[in-house]
């Protein structure tokens, strides 16, 4: 199997990669009709209807499954989305997609995936307040502040590693208690290169947590390569699909830069 590649195709077939051959998925999906990532196939500006992109993305968690090793884990970034009235006008108050609540039904309804764990992302003030009918009642909008990182896990023991492996992968006690709590705050990054980057401490951690040094980590919406380097950080190495060549790019710059420093 290759290693330390970005795909330029989708993810609905990764027949590149063998079946139970990953430990660790770490990904965002792209948005609904949200964020434009100037492709024809993508999941989500395509999309008929929000139903249809929810279900768009089957294909792609039943590969997640096909390639996941017995205990491995898939962690999937997702927001709580507020759609303008222009995309979506389904009543008089805006429309709030729980993107999240809605990947994770299709996930334990279509796969064989058990959920594993359900980690909030805490990112910080922000300026982008949402007016509503401020400044009086009875429509105050929140902020909207928090993201999710929903954690399925393929059934079956963990592979046994070797010690020194082990010892490599160790987290430090005040890491580990940090990772394992509910609630992880850290602010996102703003790139204007790509729509939607998360940062890099979030699958860093999801790295330290679920892989051991030396894994592929897999991530089959990489955008613009933050799951990438955040696994060359940790010495693992990784996997990734991107349908725009522009963003492949970007990751690519982003590595070569962090491999020079």
């Amino acid at each position: 199997m290759e290693k330390d590649i970005i795909y330029n195709k989708s993810c609905v077939l990764m027949d590149e990669i063998p079946d139970e051959s990953i430990r660790l998925i770490v990904t965002s999906p792209p948005y609904f009709n949200a964020k434009n990532y100037d492709h024809q196939d993508q999941i989500g500006r395509s999309s008929n209807s929000y139903e249809d992109y929810i279900s768009s993305m089957d294909p792609v968690w039943k590969e997640c499954f096909r390639v996941l090793k017995p205990n491995g884990k898939l962690c999937i970034n997702s927001p709580i989305l507020p759609m303008d009235k222009k995309t979506m006008n389904t009543h008089h108050n805006r429309d709030y997609l729980n993107i999240n609540n809605d990947i994770e039904t299709n996930i334990l309804n279509n796969t064989e995936f058990f959920r594993y764990d359900l980690i909030i992302w805490d990112k910080g003030s922000t300026d982008q307040l949402m007016m509503g009918s401020y400044p009086h009642p009875p429509n105050f909008y929140g902020l909207n502040t928090i993201e999710f990182i929903n954690i399925f896990v393929k059934d079956g023991l963990p592979e046994k590693m070797d010690k020194k492996t082990k010892t490599n992968s160790k987290l430090g006690k005040n890491e580990w208690r940090e990772y394992i709590s509910s609630i992880w705050k850290f602010h996102p990054e703003h790139d204007r290169a790509h729509p939607a980057p998360f940062p890099v401490e979030l699958p860093l951690r999801l790295i330290k947590l679920f892989s051991f040094t030396g894994d592929i980590i897999l991530d089959p919406f990489i955008g613009s390569g933050t799951t990438a380097l955040a696994a060359k950080m940790m010495k693992r190495h990784f996997l990734g699909y991107e349908l725009n060549k522009i963003y492949i790019k970007l990751g690519k710059k982003r590595l070569k830069q962090y491999q020079s420093d």
